[in-house]
């Protein structure tokens, strides 16, 4: 099962490498992406989060600090120009690459996060539905963070490394998981979700965003593709729910 696990996510998240194009057809991409991350963020790192605070408030205050601590990583050892009119070449190739790694972590964090939640029910007769739940957000996840790999200019080995990497996270943590005290997995999956939330909103609204929008043009058809990511997730995420209703 994990092995399925990492063979669907890598298949969905290799897509934009297949799909070669123009930069205008990248930032489409990157619009998709972003809409892809938001809706993480609110349909179901946000509600995770919510629930487990029930019986730890504090919870909250480690999603500020994944987007103060992104943001203060950038502002302190990365020179961060706010024009985006302002970048020459080279100062935008670095702007992409810090926005890559900032995703990356993010999503890191949230697979170690998830399955170390997962690694207690995995063998109580839920595998396939679980395997659904991953690979429907997980893959997308990949998408995106494939796209911004390529707006970042990053090699095709180096892309698919972390890739394999990033698939990799979830299946391994559970496995992993497994070994760890019930009680430690739950309070170490709610802290990770947390972190995993506050960087996400940080890259979607501070880096995304922005770069989708900073060059003239086609602003419409790019707010279209961003509410299309958002819509995939929340049909995605209405039929996993749906499935659990089942189970």
């Amino acid at each position: 099962m994990a092995t399925c696990m990492f063979v669907l996510t890598m298949a969905f998240s290799l897509l934009p490498m297949v799909v070669r194009g123009s930069d205008r057809l990248l930032h489409y991409f990157i619009a998709l992406a972003c809409g892809i991350f938001l809706g993480v963020v609110f349909l179901h790192l946000l509600p995770e989060v919510g629930e487990l605070a029930h019986d730890n408030e504090g919870l909250w205050n480690y999603v500020l600090a994944g987007v103060v601590g992104i943001y203060l990583i950038e502002s302190l050892f990365v020179r961060t120009p706010h024009d985006h009119g302002d970048l020459n070449l080279h100062e935008e190739q670095d702007q992409h690459h810090r926005i890559s790694w900032a995703a990356f972590v993010g999503l890191a964090i949230h697979s170690v996060a998830e399955g170390m939640g997962m690694a207690a029910i995995f063998t109580g007769g839920v595998a396939v539905p679980l395997l659904v739940s991953v690979v429907s957000h997980h893959g997308p996840a990949g998408f995106s963070l494939c796209t911004i790999f390529r707006l970042a200019g990053f090699s095709l080995l180096r892309i698919v490394l972390l890739l394999a990497v990033f698939a990799a996270l979830t299946p391994a943590s559970i496995v992993l998981g497994r070994y760890w005290i019930s009680g430690i997995a739950v309070e170490g999956k709610g802290v990770l979700m947390a972190l995993a939330a506050g960087t996400f909103l940080f890259v979607a609204l501070c880096e995304l965003l922005p770069e989708i929008f900073h060059r003239p043009g086609d602003r419409g058809r790019k707010v279209v593709v961003l509410l299309c990511g958002i819509l995939l997730m929340v049909l995605m995420h209405g039929l996993v729910e749906t499935g659990h209703a089942h189970e």
